[in-house]
């Protein structure tokens, strides 16, 4: 992490091949998934260090945070992931609110990629 006014760079553990990566609404935390390990991890840049770690399904592929910051969406890779779901997990500590599938969110896209974009209104 790279704080461009004062030129302090910070580094944290981040999990093997981090492809969801989201910053909560007030830049205080970095949220971190691993594709390949399924592992979530929560970073608190203010006082540099990680917080929280969870266990979530393989094949991480995006997150999408809430506005209001209080919660955030596991978007997994639809092809691969055992699981046709989207999880919606706590920003506070990254425990499972609940899982909503796929087909309830995009009727018809059970032989093929949703082609997931989310908005949320908080």
């Amino acid at each position: 992490m790279i704080d461009v006014t004062s030129r302090r760079v910070d580094t944290y553990p981040i999990p093997l091949s981090a492809y969801g990566a989201a910053f909560t609404p007030d830049s205080r935390y970095l949220l971190l998934g691993s594709h390949e390990t399924g592992t979530v991890l929560r970073v608190d840049v203010v006082d540099r260090k990680q917080t929280h770690s969870a266990q979530a399904t393989r094949t991480i592929h995006e997150f999408h945070v809430a506005p209001a910051g209080g919660y955030f969406l596991v978007v997994n890779n639809y092809e691969l992931s055992p699981r046709k779901v989207v999880d919606v997990r706590s920003t506070a500590d990254l425990k499972l609110i609940t899982s909503l599938p796929i087909d309830d969110l995009f009727p018809g896209c059970s032989k093929g990629s949703p082609g997931f974009h989310g908005t949320m209104d908080g």
